[in-house]
């Protein structure tokens, strides 16, 4: 799992072909059973 921001995610895309990006945001918890809130990226890119 990795953990970005949205602008670092938009910056680690850069000069990639975007095919699929999905933001997937719901409320939750954590495994330690703490109220999260959580945006998910499902992410398909092309090189070049």
């Amino acid at each position: 799992m990795t953990h970005l921001a949205r602008g670092e995610l938009d910056d680690l895309l850069t000069g990639l072909s975007l095919e699929h990006f999905e933001e997937v945001e719901e409320d939750s918890v954590t495994p330690r059973g703490k109220p999260k809130h959580w945006h998910v990226f499902h992410i398909v890119v092309r090189k070049g």
